[in-house]
């Protein structure tokens, strides 16, 4: 959903993986990696039913929130509008939003929650949870609103990665000014890939 199609007073919850996200091919998540971060907020809260969005739109936590769609609504919307490293760098905690809980699983059964901290000190304690769990965890950040998503985050990044997807999809054999035309872009140079490097 775009935030404008849900109910602005209902809840939000942003969810990624935390830590190093090379380690999942180490521990696997299991089937509800989000769910005892997102249990732990909703009961501090004290709000259910909370709508999904994502805490970055790029790597794997750019699909994370799609884990949910099952159960959940999901509105497309975003913390960082791109990969960035820290939990401070979330738009909510940028913008100085009050009211801010996040919730990370700290290994079977174990969730830490921080409400209320400096984001720098929220990012400290969050990291020294992902460490408990192992190097990466199920991470969740909420306390804000549908409504507070239109003003502290970055709307539509899953609506433009589909259609840059299709883009790509539909332009096999075009010529790049025209996937550029396709796209809104515009052509910065055009080339031939001579070797690629895979650094392990």
């Amino acid at each position: 959903h775009a935030p404008d199609e849900l109910d602005p007073g209902r809840p939000c919850i942003a969810v990624g993986y935390g830590g190093a996200t090379s380690l999942l091919e180490e521990q696997l998540p299991d089937l509800d990696p989000f769910g005892p971060a997102i249990g732990a907020i909703e009961r501090w809260v004290g709000q259910g039913d909370s709508v999904i969005c994502g805490i970055e739109s790029a790597g794997i936590n750019g699909l994370a929130p799609l884990q949910l769609a099952g159960s959940r609504d999901l509105v497309d919307a975003d913390g960082m509008g791109r990969a960035l490293p820290d939990f401070d760098q979330l738009s909510v905690l940028v913008d100085g939003l009050p009211g801010i809980v996040a919730a990370v699983s700290t290994g079977p059964g174990g969730v830490t929650l921080v409400e209320g901290a400096r984001s720098e000190d929220l990012e400290r304690v969050v990291r020294t949870a992902i460490e408990c769990n192992g190097g990466w965890a199920g991470t969740a950040i909420g306390g804000f609103s549908v409504a507070d998503l239109t003003v502290h985050a970055i709307p539509g990044t899953v609506a433009r990665a589909l259609r840059l997807g299709r883009a790509m999809e539909a332009a096999v054999g075009v010529a790049p000014a025209a996937l550029a035309d396709a796209v809104g872009g515009r052509v910065l140079g055009t080339g031939r890939v001579v070797e690629a490097r895979h650094e392990r």
